[in-house]
């Protein structure tokens, strides 16, 4: 499996400035600029590194300098943190939220250290949802028998300090994530009329996988990055997925990809498929 160095990188997304005007319809073209206000977003990404499920980075300091010179204005200062979780944003761009960039909320880190962990209670009365944000999951079950290991969920509910803490799940949803690693030779990729309806097999490159294999499904509608579509797949370069990780207790197939089961199967919906150019 390729390694390469982990990379982060902040992005000044967008910096609009409104100066306003006065009465007359003319401008001068002599004279200062005079000081005007804006909006600013402040983006982060992460470049992809295989075996990392998470990479915090705590940013104390920020500064906008102003062209041609001048003096700096502060973004955000050491008063007001922003602790990101880099691995989590592996293949895109996120808003930085100055006041809530955490893994809990509210902050309970002062009772429930982050990275520690958490023994979760699920009752009958306990709802699973996906976050689809859109996607058409409906062939998909998610509930507790279809929790795994490496999946990115968010826990509701009360929560007990302690050693271990406790929390009592009112609901449990899955996120999209990303999955990274490579295609695999055999069995060959399902590939559809249009190229890109059908899927492939990845060996991932994370630990917590354990060497099974993720079946990544794909649409019409999954976008590729890299490569045009399945077409373009090969078993040297590593593939970045985002999507949402299922783990399927009964063998079954979507879209020409099938899966067998037991032992329970790494079902994989990707609307993202990215070749990655990796040294």
């Amino acid at each position: 499996m390729r390694k390469h160095l982990i990379g982060l990188v902040i992005v000044i997304a967008a910096a609009v400035a409104t100066i306003s005007c006065g009465g007359s319809s003319s401008t001068s073209q002599t004279g200062s600029v005079p000081p005007g206000s804006g909006q600013l977003a402040l983006m982060g990404t992460d470049a992809p590194v295989c075996g990392v499920a998470s990479f915090d980075v705590t940013i104390t300091s920020a500064t906008l300098s102003p062209q041609g010179g001048g003096v700096p204005v502060s973004v955000f200062d050491s008063s007001n943190p922003v602790t990101v979780d880099f691995a989590s944003l592996m293949g895109f761009n996120t808003l930085l939220n100055m006041g809530s960039v955490r893994a809990e909320h509210p902050d309970v880190s002062g009772t429930v250290p982050l990275l520690s962990k958490v023994v979760v209670n699920i009752s009958p009365e306990t709802e699973f949802k996906i976050a689809t944000f859109g996607a058409d999951l409906s062939a998909f079950l998610f509930n507790a028998s279809a929790i795994a290991r490496g999946q990115h969920v968010v826990v509701h509910g009360p929560f007990t300090a302690g050693t271990p803490s406790t929390a009592t799940a009112n609901m449990i949803v899955l996120r999209p994530q990303p999955v990274l690693g490579n295609a695999l030779a055999s069995p060959n990729p399902v590939i559809g009329s249009d190229g890109k309806s059908g899927g492939y097999y990845l060996e991932p490159c994370n630990p917590l996988f354990q060497n099974q294999t993720v079946n990544v499904v794909t649409f019409s509608g999954t976008l590729f990055n890299g490569l045009t579509d399945l077409n373009g797949l090969d078993n040297t370069s590593v593939y970045l997925n985002r999507g949402f990780l299922l783990y399927k207790t009964s063998s079954g197939s979507l879209n020409g990809l099938s899966w067998t089961a037991p032992p329970p199967a790494y079902v994989f919906p990707s609307y993202l498929v990215r070749k990655l150019n990796v040294p």
